[in-house]
Formats: C-alpha cells, sequence, structure tokens
C-alpha cells in the first residue's frame, strides 16, 4: 500500500512533466464536443487496419464513397490485433516474456492515446510480423492459406512499392506536389517557394509564415 501511494503521488507530482495534465486536457476536450469514450479506441484500431492494408482509407472513401469503406478498415485492425495476441498468448513457448510485456503494453497506450496518427504504430509493428512469421508454420489452417497469404504479401508490397515511386514523382515534380501535398492546403504557398509566384488565378492569400519555414528548411 505504501509503495502503490508513493507510485500514485509520483504520478501526480511529474503529471506536467509527463505531459499527463495536456492529455487529460485533450480528453476532456474531447469529450465536451462530444466523442465517445470508445471513439479514440476506434481510431486506432482503424490505423492498425491501414497498416496491414498499406491503404489510406481516406482515399479509398474519396473514389468510392461509402461508408463500408471505415467499417472494413476498422475490422481490419481489430481482428489483425486478436488474430496477433492470439498467436502471442497460444506459443508463448517462443515468445520471451520482454514480447509479450512490451506488445500488451505498448498497445494499451496507444489505444488510450487522444491522437489519430498510425505512425504511432510503425514501431511495434515490425515486432507484429516476426509473431506471424515465427508462427505461421505451426498453424494448420494458415497452412491451407498459403496461396492467399502470398497474394496478400504481393499485393502489400506492390501498394508499397507504388506508394514510393508516386512520391518520389511528386518529390521530384514541383508543380504536382504543391497540388497534392496536404491535398493542396499549402499549394499557394509552394508554388511562391518555387516558382515566386503563385500559378493560380484564384489565389487570394499566401501565408507568410509557411514560405518563411519552406525556405528556412528547404
Amino acid at each position: 500500500m505504501v509503495i502503490f501511494a508513493l507510485l500514485l503521488l509520483s504520478i501526480f507530482w511529474f503529471a506536467k512533466l509527463f505531459g499527463l495534465l495536456h492529455y487529460s486536457g485533450v480528453f476532456e476536450n474531447q469529450f465536451n464536443h462530444g466523442i465517445a469514450f470508445y471513439q479514440p479506441i476506434l481510431w486506432h484500431f482503424h490505423e492498425l487496419g491501414e497498416i496491414f492494408s498499406n491503404l489510406t482509407s481516406d482515399k479509398i472513401y474519396h473514389f468510392l464513397k461509402l461508408n463500408i469503406v471505415h467499417v472494413f478498415f476498422d475490422l481490419t485492425g481489430v481482428l489483425s490485433l486478436i488474430f496477433i495476441f492470439y498467436l502471442i498468448f497460444r506459443f508463448k513457448d517462443i515468445h520471451s516474456l520482454s514480447v509479450l510485456s512490451y506488445c500488451v503494453l505498448y498497445s494499451v497506450v496507444i489505444l488510450l492515446w487522444p491522437f489519430y496518427d498510425p505512425r504511432f504504430w510503425v514501431p511495434i509493428f515490425p515486432i507484429f510480423i516476426a509473431v506471424i512469421l515465427f508462427n505461421i508454420s505451426r498453424m494448420l489452417i494458415l497452412k491451407y492459406l498459403r496461396k492467399y497469404i502470398y497474394v496478400y504479401v504481393c499485393t502489400y508490397a506492390f501498394l508499397g512499392l507504388s506508394a514510393i515511386l508516386y512520391s518520389t514523382y511528386l518529390t521530384l515534380n514541383h508543380e504536382a506536389l504543391a497540388k497534392q501535398q496536404a491535398n493542396g492546403v499549402y499549394r499557394n504557398e509552394y508554388e511562391m517557394y518555387f516558382y515566386g509566384k503563385t500559378l493560380s488565378d484564384s489565389a487570394k492569400y499566401i501565408n507568410p509564415d509557411i514560405v518563411f519555414y519552406l525556405k528556412k528548411y528547404n
């Protein structure tokens, strides 16, 4: 009880240093705006669905305009996490306690994170892949699904390679970068930086701070 009390006191004492007050403030602001307590958790399942499919849900929704798109990514994330932890707990003999602890604690932290960003899953994603590869030969059902797994892996690699090529194209094509980066939010500023003027006749406002940072950090 004494140790537990000291831990609680240390949390309150270092709350500002650890950023806990900031995060609690974010949660409070979200709840005040009508966001349910489970919504941030659903965001992170959605993120995981995007990572395991190697696709961006907003891009897919932009073309299909179907709400089922978001449901697909949610379910993909939920099923993926359940499957990974099933493998970890099912075949504990090949997973160390440190791997199990890291996966569980990291996932808990992310699921309680008040911000949407798939990149936060990236540090643990290689471990998830390793868990799947270590156990794939030990699950009988996966042997029957081997050809479908190959299709999935090839599709995943193709999408990743396509994204790399497209990003390279945007890097080398200034006009395309100005239109596509952040969905064109900073198009006027990019064009001012690259060409010294905007290429759009409808441009009415240029944020000088954005141009300054583009020039400073190039």
